[in-house]
């Protein structure tokens, strides 16, 4: 029998690949598949799958939806956060735990970066550090995969 890690990278690697193919309803079916005996990687398995349902919608609402669960532990709890361009609605009165990162990064030409100056004062209150990007409108920076590698150190 393989152990919890193997299936656990295992389950990953599948994800992933089908992700680098552009298959996000697939790789969403395989992060759905039963997880027996990997509780300990709930947390990133939900935050894969959080990823993807952002992907395949919008970054706004994807970003708005990660940020809400870390920052509420519900359904479970999360380590860290990254958002990107977050649609940002009604932010929890307090954080449930601190994060790490907790980072929400916004262009500074992005429709809603006025709803993310809003909210600023609360974010960092939370512990978020909200990076401004020079004249990105809504859309991924082309540095972004250098970027999550700098917030993730431990995910490069």
């Amino acid at each position: 029998m393989t152990s919890p890690e193997s299936r656990y990278d295992d389950l990953t690697d599948r994800a992933s690949a089908l992700y680098d193919e552009g298959k996000l309803e697939a790789a969403l079916e395989v992060l759905a598949e039963p997880r027996p005996g990997l509780e300990p990687w709930f947390a990133e398995l939900a935050h894969f799958e959080a990823c993807l349902h952002g992907a395949l919608g919008d970054t706004a609402a994807g970003g708005r939806a990660a940020l809400d669960w870390a920052l509420t532990e519900a359904p479970t709890a999360a380590s860290g956060v990254v958002v990107l361009a977050p649609a940002l609605r009604e932010l929890p009165a307090e954080a449930q735990g601190p994060l790490t990162p907790a980072t929400v990064l916004i262009g500074t030409g992005d429709d809603l970066r006025e709803v993310v100056d809003e909210a600023a004062d609360k974010l960092t209150a939370f512990g978020l550090a909200v990076q401004q990007l020079p004249g990105l409108v809504h859309e991924y920076p082309q540095d972004f995969a250098q970027r999550l590698a700098e917030l993730l150190p431990s995910c490069g």
